[in-house]
């Protein structure tokens, strides 16, 4: 069955349980404004809903206390714990030399001094747990884990942050969009997901 008529079934028989839908977010908490209002409505009705944080969102917090607040603030969503995946990248200040968009293999150091992924509270950055190693903050090893982690979902129904003003947000919705064309590009490519964009800061 193609995804168009897969989603079209499901909206009009009622029956979301072979729909997976996953949430492209740059940070704890900008789920909610991606899609805090449209979750519950999809898992009441047995939709398999996935989220993917770029960042460890620790820029000004612990990321313990933050990834402790996500895990209970997607439980109230009704998201399982297994379907949460992180990349591991740092939450940034607004430097541009601190950024991963400054250089495609430049090793960049967070504020917290980290220059690879990682995962927080017993929970693996996703490349770790797919490899057995992290990834250098670099521009050309985030596209690799967004890219590795779309193809492994292969979601139906995709909803990225939209182009804002803080640099987390504009390096995930500027990759997923560089990817999302380099698939559609692909003579032999079979996966064409519906993908959606939301403000997560302007809204």
């Amino acid at each position: 069955m193609k995804w168009r008529e897969k989603i079209k079934n499901s909206f009009f028989n009622n029956d979301y349980s072979e729909l997976k839908v996953a949430i492209f977010a740059p940070h704890y908490d900008d789920e909610i404004n991606l899609g805090g209002g449209l979750v519950p409505y999809l898992i009441e009705r047995d939709a398999n809903v996935y989220i993917v944080y770029s960042t460890n969102s620790d820029y000004a917090f612990p990321p313990e206390i933050r990834a402790k607040e996500n895990i209970n603030a997607c439980k109230v969503l009704g998201i399982k714990e297994d379907n949460i995946y992180i990349l591991g990248y740092a939450d940034t200040a607004f430097k541009c030399e601190e950024h991963l968009f400054c250089g495609k293999d430049k090793v960049v150091k967070s504020s917290n001094n980290h220059m690879e992924t990682y995962g927080v509270n017993g929970r693996e950055d996703y490349i770790f747990s797919k490899t057995g190693h992290h990834h250098d903050y670099t521009e050309n090893n985030y596209y690799y884990d967004l890219k590795s982690v779309i193809m492994d979902l292969k979601a139906d129904i995709l909803i990225c942050v939209d182009l804002d003003e803080h640099p987390d947000h504009r390096m995930l919705s500027l990759t997923f969009d560089r990817i999302i064309g380099e698939l559609l590009a692909e003579t032999k490519n079979t996966y064409m997901p519906y993908v959606l964009h939301r403000f997560a800061y302007a809204l």
